[in-house]
């Protein structure tokens, strides 16, 4: 657990910032501490937000677990701080 909690590098977003867009490869675990993430879809070149994580949640891990591209558009709604693991040390 110690180990983990050595590889967390803290990370700031502003508002309105995008921190992945749909198809695109995840390289972090974001851990969100304080501040908002909008989470939604493209539909006609439109991003749509219908989902919105506040703190104490974590995006990223599914896909840097299982090697996947995120089908959804992640953008911070407020400013945000938070901590991040690499996908190359999440895992290791």
């Amino acid at each position: 657990m110690l180990g983990v909690l050595r590889l967390l590098e803290p990370r700031f977003e502003t508002k309105d910032s995008i921190i992945y867009l749909s198809i695109q490869e995840v390289e972090e675990l974001y851990f969100i501490m304080n501040g908002s993430v909008d989470i939604g879809f493209e539909c006609s070149r439109k991003a749509k937000f219908v989902l919105r994580l506040q703190q104490r949640n974590v995006i990223g891990a599914y896909n840097c677990t299982f090697n996947k591209k995120t089908m959804f558009i992640y953008k911070a709604s407020s400013d945000m701080n938070s901590y991040a693991i690499r996908k190359r040390q999440w895992v290791d």
